[in-house]
C-alpha cells in the first residue's frame, strides 16, 4: 500500500511538470508569434520607401528629355550663309572704283588713252596718271609720238610723254610738263612699244593752275583732247 501511494505522487508530479511545460510552450509560442508582425511591417515599410524613392528618382530623368527637345533648334547657325550674298556686288564696286576719269581714241584704230587721276600735290604741282591701251591686233609704236622734241632737241624726251599739255580754256593758258634743272621732263620715259592686246601705265607732272580752276582739258599728241577733266585735291 505504501508503494502504491509512493508511485502516485511521482505520477502527479510528472503530470504537473508536463502540463506546466505545455503551458510554457504555448506562452512562448504566443510571445513569438507577434514578433513576426513587426518583421512584415518593416518589409512593408521598406517596400514603400523604396517605391517612393524609385518614383522620386525616376521623375527627374524626364527633365533631360525635355531639355534635349528645347535644344533641337541648334541648326540655326546655317543663317550666316546669307552673309556671303553681298559679296556678289563687290565686283561692281571694284569696277566702278577703277573707272577712268576720261577716255580718248588715238589716230590708230583700237588704241585709246584712259585717265586714272589728275590731282594737286603738296608742292603746288598737278600730277596726271593715265594708261595707253592697245586693243588692236597690231602693235603701237611709242618712239617720239608723245615727246616734245621742239623743247631741247629731243634727246631726253625720246620714248617719253613730255608732249602732253593741260589747257585752261577759261583762263586761256597752256601748261607744259615740268622739267628739272638738267632739262629732263618729269614724266614717264623710256616707254617700250605696246604689243597687241596690252597697255602701258604712265604719268606726268605740271605746274598747278590757280585754285579756282576745277576742271581742265588734257591734250595727248595723236589722241582726241579730253575736256572738262576734274581736278582732285
Amino acid at each position: 500500500m505504501f508503494k502504491t501511494f509512493g508511485v502516485l505522487p511521482v505520477f502527479l508530479v510528472m503530470t504537473v511538470v508536463y502540463i506546466s511545460g505545455c503551458s510554457s510552450q504555448k506562452e512562448s509560442a504566443s510571445n513569438t508569434a507577434p514578433a513576426s508582425a513587426p518583421s512584415s511591417a518593416v518589409q512593408t515599410t521598406t517596400t514603400t520607401v523604396v517605391s517612393q524613392t524609385t518614383a522620386t528618382t525616376a521623375a527627374p530623368l524626364q527633365a533631360p528629355a525635355s531639355a534635349a527637345t528645347a535644344t533641337a533648334p541648334a541648326p540655326a547657325p546655317s543663317a550666316p550663309a546669307t552673309a556671303t550674298e553681298p559679296s556678289q556686288t563687290s565686283p561692281t564696286a571694284s569696277s566702278s572704283a577703277t573707272s577712268p576719269l576720261a577716255t580718248a581714241d588715238a589716230e590708230q584704230s583700237g588704241v585709246r588713252a584712259e585717265l586714272q587721276e589728275l590731282k594737286r600735290t603738296s608742292d603746288n604741282m598737278l600730277k596726271l596718271k593715265f594708261s595707253v591701251v592697245d586693243d588692236s591686233d597690231k602693235g603701237f609704236d611709242i618712239g617720239t609720238k608723245f615727246a616734245d622734241l621742239a623743247h631741247n632737241g629731243g634727246s631726253p624726251d625720246y620714248r617719253s610723254f613730255s608732249g602732253i599739255n593741260l589747257i585752261d580754256e577759261v583762263g586761256k593758258k597752256k601748261y607744259f610738263v615740268v622739267r628739272d634743272t638738267e632739262g629732263s621732263p618729269l614724266c614717264s620715259r623710256g616707254v617700250d612699244d605696246l604689243s597687241p592686246k596690252s597697255r602701258a601705265l604712265a604719268w606726268a607732272e605740271f605746274p598747278a593752275p590757280p585754285a579756282n580752276v576745277q576742271k581742265i582739258t588734257v591734250s595727248i599728241p595723236h589722241f582726241e583732247p579730253m575736256t572738262n577733266v576734274p581736278i582732285s585735291q
